[in-house]
C-alpha cells in the first residue's frame, strides 16, 4: 500500500517518509537539523509534515550518499545540481 498525505492535505508523516525513502527517522531528522536538507511544515501539534517535493529531495540525497557523496557536501546544493552529479557517475551508481 502506498503512503498518502493526510486527508487534510497537510503532507506526509515522518513514518510515511521513512517508508517512501528507505531512510531512518534518525537520519531524516539529522539531515534536517544539521544540514537543513529539508524544511518540513509543522502541524498545530508540532509534528513534521512533508510535501512530495521534500520526499523526492530526500530520495535524491539518499541516492547521492549511496553513490559516495558526503551529505555535508551536497545538502546545500539544488536538486538539479545533485542530479547533475549523479548523472555524471558511470553505471549502477547513477540515480534511480
Amino acid at each position: 500500500m502506498a503512503a498518502a498525505p493526510d486527508e487534510d492535505g497537510a503532507g506526509f508523516s515522518l513514518g510515511a517518509v521513512v517508508r517512501l525513502t528507505g531512510l531512518s527517522e534518525h537520519t531524516i531528522r539529522a539531515w534536517e537539523r544539521r544540514y537543513d536538507a529539508v524544511r518540513p511544515a509543522r502541524s498545530p501539534k508540532g509534528t513534521r509534515r512533508y510535501r512530495q517535493a521534500e520526499i523526492e529531495r530526500l530520495q535524491l540525497l539518499r541516492a547521492a550518499v549511496e553513490a559516495g557523496h558526503r551529505i555535508g557536501d551536497i545538502a546545500a546544493l539544488s536538486d538539479r545540481e545533485i542530479e547533475r552529479r549523479l548523472d555524471a557517475l558511470p553505471g549502477p551508481e547513477r540515480r534511480p
